[in-house]
């Protein structure tokens, strides 16, 4: 087909909306009802599995039956691309801590002595919770026990609408801080995949699927490969036969082990104690990211591979030094240096494109703006002002002037970075480095804060770094890179993205109510202190002040007042911001005048995360597998191993997409959900 045929066709533009409707629809109820995920991650087995089936299944009976009914490969990027839109709004996305904070938070200021004596909810602009933060059993209490006493789907009309009038606040502001973001990738993107070539390797395993160096050929190349059916049939063979050994626990059938527990690994190293990285001892395999790791280059997939072991060796010599390892507070300070040090490293990388985008945006230098670099302009200028709508927005939530900037750009500036990692180094399993609230009182104190700023950016910090694993400008980076790559246009791609992005919000937030109030809210949720982040450690700031009768002088402070009341919480913090941003900073310029430096400064980003011990042992595996393949085989070597290692990615993404309609299956044959969980 020509790579030229029309893509916003009819068909395309409803396969789109279809994916994103199940998607955004199904993201919370999979995992309740299905007891499978759709998205748990940046490569959501969900929006790929659907990919696959249009691709393997789909294309192939059209072409058979009714070819009018087949996906050219720009067409099926459109629909990839509208898919995508969905993953930030699904399952543990941006809307999830709305809900739960919001009504976790309401009941706990109505029964809890200590959010009274503190006014928890004097701090908090009302009209952001249920019913005005005012305690309704049918609202709050239904939204956590359920409103139906047999746990089957309500009624439309027996979802209490009137008590969430606060989503409309809530909805503005999340499609500012989206839209804010799309634009500032509006900037960045012809930088990153023009000028310095990165490979995202979340959209170049999309492109695998379609692409065939024969049009007239039913499949793509890919499915054509020996070494991709092995690897693909070989995954599923395992997954299903854990599966079954999992479903049929009585027969005895042990289940092939992806996960090792090396309980006295500290005794043989006792630098694991001191460091306080017991985690290291739990090593899980999983193949997508041996897939992942394969593709990418080796020094970035020995620096992911390592970064457990460098963290540790350096936990170890603070412990030497100081008699104990950097907790949590210090970990965030240490990233927080390190986001900010890669932030000023991109900015310089790209600081002529960036300069002339800037000074064009502003109204000067017309005339010398290259055609293909005015739609990042444009993106500066709509950016600017939706960035200027955020800060007003935080302003009118309670927050002073300048902690609403300095919140604001912490938060843009670690959603840039965040989703940079992710088209740079593949990585589709990460956590948020740090919250703004924790790092604000840190470096600042609770008494330069406030009462006001103090809860209101533990609120906003619960919302939106909690559930970054489905952070939103990476799946929008990654569809932008496809349409660059199908020759879409970006205008019109843009338009369509920011469309698509509004309905994917409009189908989630009813559907997830509908199905909290159906079911009630899950276990995880209520006894885990998944909902209490931010607001927690807001509370216990807030606390202090009260106990150290700060509460009146803080609130009544002018901006030069909290200047001179500030003071960090410990002594050393602003040390261990400048350790990160040193060790980014060294380690950038190593990378960049010696060829043979092996760290990627990414690494440090990712320090002492709780996912980072969770990919380590499999993008360390990939790496050497790619290693040695160059090793012995040379570049065709690699080449030519490079589908077994896509049969490997897409064996994941099957077995998840399979098991949830076996979830599916036996939900409508019984009336019941799984017995057990399988996550693949």
């Amino acid at each position: 087909m020509s790579s030229e045929a029309p893509a916003f066709t009819f068909k395309s533009v409803l396969a789109g909306l279809a994916g994103l409707t199940l998607v955004a629809g199904l993201g919370k109820i999979a995992p309740t009802i299905f007891r499978q995920t759709l998205l748990t991650h940046q490569l959501g087995c969900g929006i790929y599995f659907y990919f696959l089936l249009l691709a393997a299944v789909w294309n192939p009976l059209a072409y058979r039956f009714c070819r009018k009914l087949v996906f050219s490969f720009r067409e099926m990027c459109v629909v990839m691309i509208t898919t995508l839109c969905a993953g930030c709004f699904a399952f543990s996305g941006i809307l999830k801590q709305i809900y739960t904070q919001g009504v976790m938070l309401t009941r706990e200021a109505a029964v809890n002595p200590r959010y009274q004596t503190c006014d928890v909810l004097g701090s908090i602009r009302r009209e952001l919770l249920p019913d005005g933060g005012v305690y309704d059993e049918e609202v709050i209490g239904g939204f956590i026990n359920g409103l139906s006493p047999d746990k089957t789907w309500l009624a439309w009309d027996q979802i209490p609408w009137y008590g969430w009038s606060s989503m409309i606040y809530w909805g503005i502001f999340i499609l500012l801080v989206v839209f804010a973001g799309l634009a500032l990738l509006m900037v960045v993107h012809r930088q990153w995949s023009g000028n310095e070539q990165l490979s995202y390797p979340l959209a170049s395993i999309t492109e695998v699927l379609i692409r065939k160096s024969d049009d007239k050929s039913v499949f793509a190349d890919i499915f054509r490969s020996a070494g991709f059916r092995i690897a693909f049939g070989t995954v599923l063979f395992i997954h299903f036969y854990n599966f079954l050994a999992l479903y049929y626990s009585t027969l005895g059938f042990e289940p092939i082990r992806l996960s090792f527990w090396l309980r006295d690994l500290q005794y043989a190293f006792p630098v694991i104690g001191t460091s306080g990285c017991w985690s290291v001892r739990n090593v899980q395999f999983v193949f997508l990211l041996i897939g992942l790791a394969y593709l990418l280059a080796p020094a970035l997939s020995f620096s992911i591979g390592v970064n457990v072991f460098i963290y540790i060796f350096f936990a170890a010599e603070v412990h030497a030094v100081t008699g104990q390892a950097p907790g949590a507070p210090e970990c965030q300070l240490l990233r927080l240096g390190a986001y900010l040090a890669f932030a000023v490293l991109l900015c310089s990388l790209g600081r002529r494109y960036y300069g002339r985008v800037l000074l064009f945006a502003l109204g000067f230098r017309r005339g010398r703006m290259q055609e293909e670099e005015r739609p990042g302009a444009w993106g500066c200028r709509i950016f600017l002002i939706l960035f200027s709508g955020i800060i007003g927005f935080l302003v009118w939530s309670g927050l002073s002037p300048g902690t609403a900037l300095i919140f604001a750009a912490l938060l843009l500036m670690t959603c840039l970075i965040f989703t940079r990692i992710i088209c740079e180094c593949g990585i589709p399993m990460m956590t948020p480095p740090f919250l703004p609230s924790g790092v604000l009182h840190s470096l600042f104190g609770g008494a330069a804060l406030g009462p006001k700023n103090i809860m209101g950016t533990g609120m906003f910090s619960g919302v939106l770094f909690a559930e970054m694993n489905q952070l939103f400008m990476p799946f929008l980076s990654t569809g932008l890179k496809i349409a660059r790559d199908a020759r879409l246009r970006f205008r019109r791609t843009l338009v369509w993205m920011a469309l698509a992005l509004s309905m994917a919000m409009l189908i989630a937030i009813p559907v997830h109510l509908k199905q909290y109030y159906s079911f009630g809210i899950t276990i995880n949720e209520t006894k885990t202190t998944t909902w209490k982040i931010g607001i927690q450690e807001s509370f216990a700031h807030l606390g202090k002040l009260h106990i150290n009768n700060q509460v009146r002088e803080s609130a009544a402070a002018s901006f030069r007042e909290s200047l001179r009341m500030i003071m960090p919480e410990k002594k050393g913090n602003y040390t261990f911001v400048l350790i990160g941003m040193g060790l980014v900073f060294a380690c950038g310029f190593l990378r960049s005048r010696f060829t043979w430096w092996p760290l990627h400064a990414a690494v440090f980003c990712l320090w002492n995360t709780p996912l980072a011990y969770v990919v380590w042992p499999s993008f360390l595996l990939g790496g050497i597998c790619r290693m040695l393949t160059v090793r012995l085989g040379g570049e065709n070597g690699y080449l030519a191993m490079k589908p077994f290692f896509f049969g490997l990615i897409f064996g994941d993404v099957a077995a998840s997409g399979i098991i949830l309609i076996i979830g599916m299956i036996h939900v409508l044959a019984t009336g019941q959900p799984l017995p057990m969980t399988y996550q693949v």
